[in-house]
């Protein structure tokens, strides 16, 4: 798959951001300004990820020829890095001892979890039933020759009405509101991608593109009970993306950028196993993480990269 140069430096720059908040670096623990405003940084890295998810995605769902194939090969990029982190987690540091074994098992089972349990042991795996939702979703649309980005913004336009007005009602787990306001993000990187792709001019995509971003921020403004800071998190993640969009030709593609691409997703499942686990000071604790996503990057996700396209010819 080609490098798109720009996104390697977000994924960089957005993992960090997510480190930050859960190191806490520099920070006094009883420091409750300071430590709201890392809470408030780590939420605008996961929203550039979203963003990027959604924008990616929509890029290369075209590459692959049926449904099954697009699956399965979502499946190879995200399971062979979370099974271990899982079990890393559940064996090394044990579990919360008021979860059930079925609700441990259950984090298993991405894209459906959280609808029956709040429970959490990476920490992490909740923004990856947001990728596994929109993974569904487009692949739906897209192989039954519906992706366009109308359809798009009508879904986002839904899952908005639905967390106003359902969740209201119905007192919706809140980990599911917090996935389905972001998931709205990655709705946005779709859009983002399809209007530049069709015809940037357009005035009715980009008509759409701005009352996607406001619809997903009274979203994401209410998931976290109306605080301000945490909505112009949102608000700032769509602007830095669209800013290195813009200016996409002035990003160099250097190796070590590439290298450090890589490992942002095996550092975003296991930066947390690695927290004061083994020094004090965290900035040893973060430079032995990266050491460590990077034997598991080359040990696990470039071997599935590379046998990946002989393994879904077989199937």
């Amino acid at each position: 798959m080609r490098r798109i140069a720009f996104l390697d430096y977000l994924r960089i720059f957005s993992v960090s951001l997510v480190i930050l908040q859960h190191y806490k670096f520099f920070l006094n623990q009883n420091d409750e300004i300071k430590l709201f405003v890392i809470y408030a940084t780590g939420n605008l890295g996961v929203s550039i990820f979203f963003l990027i998810s959604g924008f990616i995605i929509t890029d290369i769902v075209s590459k692959y020829g049926n449904i099954k194939d697009f699956l399965f090969a979502r499946f190879l990029r995200i399971y062979p890095l979370f099974l271990p982190a899982f079990f890393i987690y559940y064996f090394l540091l044990g579990t919360n001892p008021e979860a059930s074994f079925s609700n441990i098992l259950l984090q298993l089972i991405l894209p459906i979890a959280d609808f029956s349990s709040s429970y959490t042991l990476i920490g992490v795996e909740w923004s990856l039933r947001v990728e596994f939702l929109f993974y569904i979703v487009l692949a739906i649309m897209f192989f039954s020759h519906n992706l366009n980005i109308t359809k798009i913004f009508l879904l986002q336009i839904f899952n908005a009405f639905f967390l106003f007005f359902w969740y209201e009602k119905n007192n919706l787990n809140l980990y599911v509101f917090i996935c389905l306001a972001n998931l709205n993000y990655v709705f946005i990187g779709s859009i983002i991608y399809l209007h530049f792709k069709n015809n940037p001019r357009n005035l009715k995509n980009l008509a759409i593109l701005i009352v996607s971003i406001f619809v997903t921020h009274l979203a994401f403004f209410k998931a976290y009970n109306y605080d301000f800071l945490l909505y112009y998190t949102g608000c700032n993640a769509v602007i830095i993306f669209l800013l290195c969009f813009a200016f996409r030709d002035h990003f160099k593609n250097f190796q070590i950028i590439r290298i450090l691409s890589d490992l942002t997703f095996p550092l975003y499942l296991f930066h947390n196993f690695f927290y004061n686990l083994i020094f004090k000071n965290n900035v040893c604790n973060v430079i032995i993480a990266i050491l460590f996503s990077y034997l598991i990057h080359k040990l696990i996700e470039e071997k599935i990269a590379k046998f990946k396209n002989k393994i879904i010819k077989k199937i």
